[in-house]
């Protein structure tokens, strides 16, 4: 109806939503009070629900193929009406190192931020579940504020040829999955604070859980075909840039190897994380964002993240070999 510039078109899918929210609402409630309340969710209720978002999960699936033929379809062999050539001419893609790399790095977070939330609820730690769905929420909505600001600096808008329309469809049907995710999660932290999730029954939060993982690995497809395959086939960047490219993936492979060698060999003869060795790979990360991202924001976003997961990693390496340290004790004290 927007689309087509219908006459209160506004208004009846305003209705609609309301409508919309409204079913959803009374539903999920009547769901809430048999589990909670009545508990009439036995294994096999908990079985037939679990049954029925699979082959949700697998319609949206079907969803995003419709998408994707669409771009390749648009892509590898582009009409006369494009000039043949794939992004028409006139269009400026978008840099898939700039804010999409960095949406791809926050979304991954976020779905390993809802596992800790699951293994959370499984070990009976309530707090700590809330502070991973927490944790969660907060990414989404950071990756939703991301999205919305490309969208707002885009060069082209839907309207722009066949390229727009599959680009800001396919994103934009993926940014509306990950609105419903995050008020799915919203509501299974709000479940979780108030006790209704247990490690016997949780099966909502399940369904969440897969839902976010779904809306993980569409992104992942998103960024590698759309984002990265596009800019590739664009053809605007020159042999320098494909040369310093490789030489980007290879400095990227060594900063992934020789940090962990590092640290392995400074916790296990100190047993404590040196402070030095962060700041070493942290001048590494700049010099790499320095290379590569151009817009200077957005390169102080990415390094912003990557330092604090870089303090995550270190930490956690430091505190999982004190772990092992301190089992190894007690097994040789209780041996002898």
């Amino acid at each position: 109806m927007y689309m087509h510039s219908f006459q209160g078109g506004a208004t009846l899918l305003s209705l609609g939503l309301l409508f919309i929210l409204y079913t959803m609402f009374v539903w999920w409630r009547d769901v809430l009070r048999e589990s909670t309340l009545e508990g009439h969710h036995t294994k096999v209720v908990q079985l037939g629900l679990r049954y029925g978002f699979i082959l949700f999960i697998v319609s949206e699936v079907m969803f995003f193929f419709a998408f994707f033929w669409a771009f390749f379809h648009s892509s590898l062999a582009p009409t006369v009406e494009i000039g043949g050539i794939w992004p028409p001419k006139g269009i400026g893609v978008l840099d898939p190192w700039e804010i999409p790399f960095l949406n791809t790095l926050i979304l991954l977070s976020s779905g390993a931020a809802v596992t800790w939330a699951h293994h959370a609820i499984l070990a009976g730690k309530e707090k700590r579940a809330v502070y991973a769905l927490a944790a969660t929420v907060l990414l989404a909505l950071v990756f939703t504020g991301f999205q919305g600001m490309e969208y707002y600096q885009a060069p082209f808008t839907i309207s722009d040829s066949i390229y727009g329309s599959t680009f800001f469809l396919a994103t934009g049907f993926h940014g509306f999955h990950v609105i419903i995710g995050t008020l799915f999660l919203i509501i299974c932290g709000i479940r979780q604070y108030l006790g209704h999730l247990t490690k016997e029954h949780h099966v909502g939060f399940e369904a969440a859980a897969w839902y976010w993982h779904f809306v993980d690995v569409v992104w992942l497809f998103l960024f590698v075909s759309i984002y990265w395959w596009g800019e590739r086939k664009s053809g605007l960047r020159n042999e320098s840039s494909k040369t310093k490219r490789i030489g980007l993936f290879q400095r990227i492979t060594a900063a992934l190897l020789l940090p962990l060698i590092i640290i392995y060999k400074k916790v296990s003869s100190t047993f404590l994380p040196n402070l030095s060795l962060f700041w070493h790979i942290n001048e590494g990360i700049e010099e790499i964002m320095a290379d590569y991202v151009h817009q200077e924001m957005t390169r102080n976003w990415i390094l912003v993240y990557l330092r604090l997961f870089l303090l995550i990693v270190i930490k956690d390496v430091f505190l999982s070999f004190v772990s092992f340290l301190n089992k190894s004790k007690n097994l040789m004290d209780s041996d002898s």
